[in-house]
């Protein structure tokens, strides 16, 4: 027997325009990535913080990837994020 009544799993998400900017910029031999998010302050006060705080985990999880890739090491979460 399969159970089909629905999961909610949270509250979606409201709509907004969350910008996202990657600025590449040589430095000392190397580069520097730098992603700045912005748009939170137009977000409902009761997920803004939720919301951003899932983001910028979400965001540190693809840094780490991100660097781990470039210096030739093993991805420190494979599956993605």
């Amino acid at each position: 027997m399969v159970d089909s009544t629905p999961l909610n799993v949270g509250v979606p998400r409201q709509v907004q325009e969350i910008h996202k900017t990657y600025i590449l910029t040589e430095e000392h031999g190397g580069t520097r990535l730098t992603v700045t998010l912005s748009g939170y302050e137009q977000e409902p006060n009761d997920t803004r913080w939720n919301n951003l705080e899932r983001d910028t985990f979400g965001f540190g999880m693809m840094l780490q990837n991100t660097k781990a890739y470039i210096e030739g090491q093993s991805l420190p979460y494979p599956g993605g994020f």
